[in-house]
């Protein structure tokens, strides 16, 4: 699926490492890096645009070993982490797996850090829109400006 890139630091290098794990069935590499109020917003879908979210490190480690235990993150022929770019506070991750049917599924991630851990994640359907969140640092993404939820964490 082309080549893997990691463009950025040591944040870019721990996101490229959980997100590995999760082909191997390891969920506790990613959930790891997050913070304990951290929420992750599914990507809009649907005619209403709606978005799942979970709420909580709890609740985001809930929704990784399910989506693990269904099969839909294992073996490593199946899921592929691509490109991993960080810039300022925000890393942009993009990665793809295959289903029993054999359809390829793409989507990246922009993960916001505060400190030493994740704050927020935001899924998109493309994963270019995520590189370009990050590119741009945030502005009209959707994410939380600076500040915005920090008080929270």
């Amino acid at each position: 699926m082309g080549e893997q890139r990691t463009i950025g630091n040591r944040w870019a290098d721990l996101v490229r490492a959980g997100y590995e794990g999760l082909g191997r069935g390891d969920i506790e590499t990613l959930a790891s890096l997050l913070h304990e109020a951290a929420e992750w917003r599914g990507a809009r879908t649907g005619w209403r645009r709606r978005r799942a979210v979970c709420h909580g490190c709890e609740e985001i480690r809930a929704c990784l070993r399910t989506l693990v235990e269904k099969g839909n993150l294992q073996g490593s022929a199946n899921w592929q982490v691509h490109d991993v770019m960080q810039s300022g506070s925000l890393v942009a991750v993009s990665f793809s797996w295959r289903t029993p049917a054999q359809t390829t599924i793409q989507h990246g991630h922009v993960l916001r850090l505060d400190g030493d851990r994740v704050v927020e994640i935001q899924s998109y359907l493309r994963p270019k829109r995520a590189f370009m969140i990050v590119e741009n640092q945030g502005r009209s993404s959707g994410l939380a400006e600076p500040g915005e939820h920090m008080h929270r964490f």
